[in-house]
């Protein structure tokens, strides 16, 4: 049992170290996605019929789908 356990530690140590990796950057990239959304409409607020600036607005709703302030904000902006 012993000899099954030593074994089977350092795999699953990895295999949960890979997770938890992968999870951390999933979240990152959630996070830059979110801010990336809100610097491009800032930098292009001046312009409402800039390409970009009707692009992040789009994203506004696939990316902060779960955050109902902010889609209850950008639908009374809409």
């Amino acid at each position: 049992m012993m000899d099954i356990a030593i074994l089977l530690g350092p795999i699953i140590g990895t295999v949960i170290g890979v997770l938890l990796t992968h999870y951390t950057d999933y979240l990152r990239s959630r996070k830059e996605r979110k801010l990336d959304i809100f610097r491009e409409l800032m930098r292009t607020r001046g312009i409402p019929s800039c390409e970009d600036y009707l692009f992040a607005l789009n994203l506004i709703y696939v990316d902060f789908v779960k955050n109902s302030k902010v889609i209850d904000a950008w639908g009374k902006k809409s």
